[in-house]
């Protein structure tokens, strides 16, 4: 099988994987031509997809959980904040932040 083009980052590529992404035939998957492609781009990409979803998606789930243990907690039960002030802005900015980011994201 000739793949010149495939393993590049160019229009046959995309289109490639591409199809792969939204193939339903998993056996696709067992030939190992297919199986050397995906482990040939996946040390490329590893770090874009680690810092460009993960560490923000970890960023977003921590001050989620932070403020509805904490902060939503005490605001319900009529209780002060057990965190100062500066704490509850930069914790309910960075949930705005992060969520403008994921939707940037999804409007791409």
């Amino acid at each position: 099988m000739d793949v010149v083009g495939i393993h590049e980052f160019g229009d046959e590529g995309y289109e490639f994987f591409l199809t792969l992404a939204e193939t339903g035939m998993l056996d696709i998957f067992d030939i190992p031509l297919v199986q050397k492609l995906i482990l040939f781009k996946w040390p490329i990409i590893k770090d874009t997809i680690m810092n460009w979803l993960l560490y923000p998606f970890l960023g977003s789930l921590l001050s989620t959980c932070y403020y509805t243990t904490f902060m939503f907690h005490d605001e319900i039960n009529g209780r002060t904040a057990t965190s100062s002030w500066i704490a509850e802005a930069v914790v309910k900015e960075s949930m705005v932040v992060f969520s403008l980011y994921f939707l940037g994201l999804e409007l791409l």
